[in-house]
């Protein structure tokens, strides 16, 4: 049996076996009203067609009943043609019922079903949702429900994703170590605007870091395969809290969750100074310049444990030491880093330009870290420094200059060096203070005071006494600021230039413009008396000679000593005046005329007495043998002052030759100065002993006596 007039669909057992040539069909249903007709048909027999009859509703539906399903389309755009839903009955024919409440909901498949979700049934029970869609691609099936009805499921339909719209994150960044790749390889898809993944290869996606300080490295761009782009070499060379941003053409870019990157292996350390920041993950780690500092101040230096890329790796307690080029630094002692960093005080003491050094001591594989060079300025100007031939100056150290000075020539000129200095002897070259110079040679030629000029000054300094003799410079600006006094300076005699005569009464005084100091004291006719001749340079210093030197006298009756030889550059002689009243003596170099001669002053020569020396009572009278043997009485000139009657101050030469002695085996002898012209007797010492007019005396081991 078949529905052949009227719409509908003819329900029940539509085919049946004849009994007694009869087919009874007994449960047909119709599911649509109006008029319809049935067809009869059986192979090889004619078929017959029913009357007309009508199909009435039953009017109460007991079910919904999809009558146009939902079919594939867009995410994101309305479904069409428009899903409708039929009120039934329970004999699956259609219910004109207006005004029942349909609602529609999305029961299989992900994502949201959005449009107008409940709609009434019009005068024929119809249901109908023209502005259905579905935001996420899949397969999917909807529901129709309405109160008191059985429900309806559609047949499954597929939402097919749009076209590009967006990028999305599948394998989030994870934690790493700085520099490292990040693992596992971080995956972005290409999506439309409501996420659904697209299948489309070749679409270039960059990778670049978004949030947090570093550089990403890796391949960043990546296309795409099979709509998903794969970055499996990345890494940042900064630790911290990071995030990612992925970009394409025409696309919606996405931003990566937070993650961590934290430092990597400990590799060196990192020193950081005055006017330096670090800057993890750049090439030298930090930014800035050294600030210049103050020699003599301290300052704070920072070092660091990092890795490859300069990130602080805070579990590291490795003992680090600073060193500098500068020898005379103030460096810190030796000291652990706590959570890989470490502060120091630094005072740098030599003005010039310096560095510092990091070392870890703990482990000498650790690489360490030499600050860039640091301007080191003077500090305030304190004290002067004074370097003469041979010193170099050495700021910074504890004296200040290395070196001893080089021996210097009487009478030669030489240059010092002024300098102002700050307290760890740097020059200071503001200063414009005038300076004097000073000597402990009274006879040294000296410079004026003077100004230094840029904080120096060179000057010319002659000493002219041999022997040894300090400089000394003062600031004659400021007595303030601390004068400073060189090492001895050696001084040695120049070329030998002349002779000096040295009389009684005179004293040799070498670089002085004489050479000499005193008078000459008086002579007496015939009395014997020594004179010193020494070889001598322009000043008057000694010199080392063996010339033969003559002695000459203004007084023609002198007795002179012949010429001799100078021993190591002096000699003495002997001369005696023979001619009272004013004398002069001149030395003469015989071997050498080129030398100059030196004449004494003028010397006064008092006229001879005479006299004798004799035994006293009672003494066994004088041995002219030296054993006893033959006694005599000494005669002698005995130079008195005809004022007084006193033997005159000096050595009496007694006529007698060597080896006479006074006899000490009787009576203690005693010598008596009896004055000539006169009465009385001398009271001049005789040999030291205070004689009145006699003394007692011992052995005289020449013929000579001396009268004090």
């Amino acid at each position: 049996m078949t529905l052949s007039s009227g719409t509908g669909t003819l329900s029940g057992t539509t085919t049946k076996t004849t009994v007694d040539s009869i087919a009874t069909f007994d449960d047909l249903s119709i599911n649509v009203t109006g008029a319809k007709q049935l067809t009869a048909s059986s192979t090889g027999l004619t078929s017959g067609v029913s009357s007309t009859f009508s199909i009435n509703p039953s009017g109460t539906p007991t079910k919904v009943v999809f009558i146009q399903q939902p079919t594939t389309t867009t995410a994101g755009q309305t479904i069409s043609p428009s899903v409708t839903v039929q009120l039934k009955d329970e004999s699956n024919v259609n219910v004109a019922s207006s005004g029942v409440t349909i609602t529609l909901s999305l029961t299989s498949g992900t994502g949201t079903l959005s449009g107008t979700l409940s709609q009434v049934t019009s005068s024929g029970g119809l249901a109908t949702f023209n502005d259905l869609s579905i935001n996420l691609a899949g397969s999917k099936e909807i529901t129709a429900t309405s109160s008191g009805l059985t429900s309806d499921v559609s047949a499954s339909f597929t939402i097919n994703a749009a076209s590009a719209s967006k990028l999305i994150f599948v394998q989030q960044p994870s934690n790493v170590s700085a520099g490292s790749a990040i693992s596992p390889s971080i995956t972005v898809q290409l999506a439309d605007q409501y996420g659904n993944g697209l299948l489309t290869s070749g679409v270039n996606v960059t990778m670049s870091l978004s949030s947090g300080a570093g550089t990403l490295s890796g391949t960043l761009t990546q296309a795409t395969v099979s709509g998903v782009a794969t970055f499996n070499d990345l890494s940042i060379n900064v630790a911290g809290s990071k995030q990612l941003t992925a970009a394409s053409s025409g696309l919606t870019s996405a931003v990566s969750n937070s993650f961590t990157v934290s430092a990597g292996a400990f590799t060196k350390l990192q020193l950081l100074v005055p006017g330096e920041t670090a800057s993890p993950g750049s090439p030298s780690g930090k930014t800035g310049t050294p600030s210049s500092r103050t020699a003599g101040t301290a300052f704070t230096v920072t070092v660091n444990a990092v890795d490859a890329n300069w990130n602080i790796v805070s579990s590291v307690t490795d003992v680090v030491g600073i060193t500098s080029n500068d020898a005379n630094a103030s460096l810190p002692a030796n000291a652990a880093l706590v959570s890989g960093t470490k502060t120091f005080s630094v005072t740098l003491k030599t003005a010039g330009s310096k560095t510092l050094t990091a070392t870890d001591i703990s482990d000498g594989s650790k690489t360490a870290n030499t600050s860039p060079s640091i301007t080191v300025n003077a500090g305030a100007f304190t004290k002067l420094q004074l370097l003469v031939p041979g010193e170099t100056a050495a700021p910074g150290s504890a004296t200040g200059k290395t070196g001893s000075p080089t021996a210097q020539t009487a009478g030669t000129a030489f240059n010092i060096t002024v300098n102002a200095v700050d307290a760890n002897w740097n020059l200071v070259n503001t200063v414009t203070d005038v300076v004097n110079i000073a000597s402990t040679d009274v006879n040294a030629t000296l410079p004026s005071d003077d100004l230094l000029v840029a904080g120096t000054k060179t000057l010319s300094v002659t000493l002219k006494t041999a022997g040894s003799a300090t400089l000394t410079a003062s600031d004659v600006s400021d007595g303030s600021k601390t004068l400073n006094t060189s090492p001895s300076i050696a001084v040695s005699a120049g070329a030998f230039a002349k002779l000096q005569l040295l009389v009684p009464g005179e004293t040799a005084d070498p670089g002085s413009a004489t050479g000499k100091t005193g008078t000459p004291s008086s002579q007496t006719v015939n009395v014997q008396f020594s004179v010193t001749v020494k070889a001598v340079d322009a000043n008057w210093n000694q010199v080392s000679s063996t010339d033969v030197v003559g002695i000459t006298s203004s007084d023609p009756a002198a007795t002179l000593p012949a010429n001799a030889a100078m021993v190591a550059g002096t000699q003495s002689y002997n001369v005696t005046f023979g001619t009272a009243g004013g004398q002069t003596l001149t030395a003469t170099d015989i071997t050498n005329g080129t030398r100059s001669p030196n004449t004494s002053p003028t010397i006064t020569v008092n006229a001879a007495g005479t006299g004798t020396v004799t035994p006293a009572s009672g003494a066994s009278a004088v041995s002219a043998d030296n054993v006893g043997g033959t006694w005599t009485a000494l005669t002698g000139p005995i130079y008195t002052e005809s004022t007084s009657g006193n033997a005159a101050v000096g050595t009496i030469i007694l006529n007698a030759p060597t080896g006479f002695e006074f006899d000490t085996g009787g009576i203690a002898p005693t010598v008596l100065i009896t004055r000539v012209g006169g009465t009385g007797n001398s009271s001049r010492n005789i040999n030291g002993v205070a004689s009145g007019t006699s003394a007692a005396v011992g052995s005289v081991t020449a013929s000579q006596i001396t009268f004090s």
